[in-house]
């Protein structure tokens, strides 16, 4: 079994690792989930590498079977592969998340920013318009939330957890009315209005305000004097990585068996302990020269290729806006919907339609049946064997930045160069002798 590198955390950090809908949906376009795959390279262990895990091994074997067993797959080779790649992930730890204060975490002083958020900022609450009962009330209390309407039932699924849905705030717990856990929809009674609390008129002090709203404490390290300062006064912050990419990672994980070999070769098998003898060979650890990019593109062009004739004979020499493009337009104008505008040129509704594509893939990305033929070949073949980002010499490569539920985000650093050359580039420097991973990273 895969070792996942995920530590048992409090129950705020745990919910870092339980935001994320997982999915096996992979491409460097449709990052529509917080999971993400990362080629990592690395140096192959060595025999002494392998022979100190052995050690290591007969070590915890004297002294105890239950440690033994704790030490999960016990192929030396495995173990070092494991703890290689362990080293070069270290550096890019979400430190929120790991609870990890290592070198990579520093203390970033918030002082200032705290304490204007403090004395500028406000709590939206729920108060009583009724002089005679007056009252505040916690904008999340259950008293303001409603029973779906029977139309809304019919999408219940798309209300369950927290979220915002066609303009609905909902909540799904367990409400302590007998009725059991289900989702109900924010809405304020006849009686009741939103109001804006300043936190100075709730919290006592900045500490007060940190320690109840923001979860700061003494523990966490957010409170340090401060330095030739009146006894008593204090500096404000956070430790954090400024390079986290990831809270927590596994070897294959959604992309097990990603990597396609080269005919006739040996691989290290599923579970990376059995040579793999089938053909086609697939692995998820292996040379960087037994990669078969060549087959990999073409599995992925093949049926790709098939959808953009397609729709070529539908649009007819036809084009619909991109999405950025509709965005850019509309830009000035916070008055439109752009996502809207976007779903709803006739042209794009008519080639929805005729390729049925939404059946299989609700996310398919029409703009890229907009590009030329050379173009969407050569985006489709580097889909088929690329990875969100690489990890090379202990550099981290993306394109993009990956934030919560998917959501991706273009690097703040101009590319001088297109991505699909620098990612080759990169992939092309890895030695033929280098060991290269496939790892599920998780943000």
């Amino acid at each position: 079994m895969p070792v996942t590198h995920k530590k048992q955390l409090d129950p705020i950090r745990e919910l870092c690792h339980t935001v994320g809908i997982e999915t096996t949906q992979h491409n460097t376009q449709g990052n529509f989930m917080s999971h993400f795959s990362v080629l990592v390279a690395i140096p192959t262990p060595t025999q002494a590498d392998i022979d100190s895990i052995k050690t290591a091994q007969a070590v915890a074997a004297q002294i105890s079977q239950e440690t033994l067993e704790r030490l999960g797959n016990l192929d030396p080779m495995v173990q070092a592969i494991e703890k290689a790649v362990g080293l070069v992930m270290q550096p890019y730890h979400e430190y929120e998340c790991t609870g990890d204060r290592d070198k990579y975490v520093v203390w970033v002083d918030e002082t200032a920013e705290k304490q204007a958020e403090y004395e500028k900022k406000s709590k939206t609450m729920i108060k009583s318009t009724d002089q005679d009962h007056p009252g505040l009330f916690e904008w999340t209390d259950a008293q303001f939330f409603r029973e779906l309407t029977p139309e809304e039932l019919t999408k219940s699924v798309r209300f369950i957890g927290m979220g915002n849905t066609d303009g609905k705030f909902h909540d799904s717990r367990d409400w302590q009315d007998g009725k059991g856990y289900r989702p109900k929809i924010h809405a304020i009674p006849e009686g009741f209005e939103e109001t804006e609390i300043p936190f100075t008129d709730i919290y006592p002090t900045l500490r007060a305000y940190l320690e109840d709203y923001e979860g700061y404490s003494d523990d966490g390290g957010n409170f340090r004097p401060a330095p030739n300062a009146m006894e008593g006064q204090e500096l404000v912050g956070r430790l954090t990585n400024p390079n986290a990419k990831w809270d927590y990672w596994q070897i294959g994980g959604r992309w097990e068996n990603y990597l396609r070999l080269v005919p006739d070769v040996a691989a290290v098998g599923k579970d990376r302990t059995l040579p793999v003898a089938q053909t086609p060979v697939f692995a998820t650890v292996t040379k960087r020269g037994m990669m078969d990019f060549e087959a990999m593109a073409e599995v992925n062009v093949s049926p790709q290729l098939a959808i953009y004739d397609r729709a070529a004979k539908i649009l007819a020499g036809e084009h619909f806006e991109t999405f950025n493009a509709v965005m850019a337009r509309h830009k000035r104008d916070k008055s439109i919907d752009v996502r809207k505008a976007y779903h709803e040129q006739a042209l794009l509704v008519r080639l929805k339609a005729e390729l049925t594509l939404n059946e299989n893939n609700p996310f398919y990305d029409y703009d890229d049946l907009v590009l030329d033929r050379d173009a969407f070949i050569r985006l489709k073949a580097f889909e088929g064997y690329s990875t969100f980002a690489l990890l090379i010499n202990g550099e981290w490569l993306a394109d993009k930045r990956m934030g919560w539920f998917g959501c991706s985000m273009p690097q703040e650093n101009d590319r001088e160069k297109d991505w699909i050359d620098t990612y080759n580039d990169a992939l092309g420097s890895i030695p033929e002798d280098h060991t290269v991973v496939i790892v599920d990273c998780h943000t």
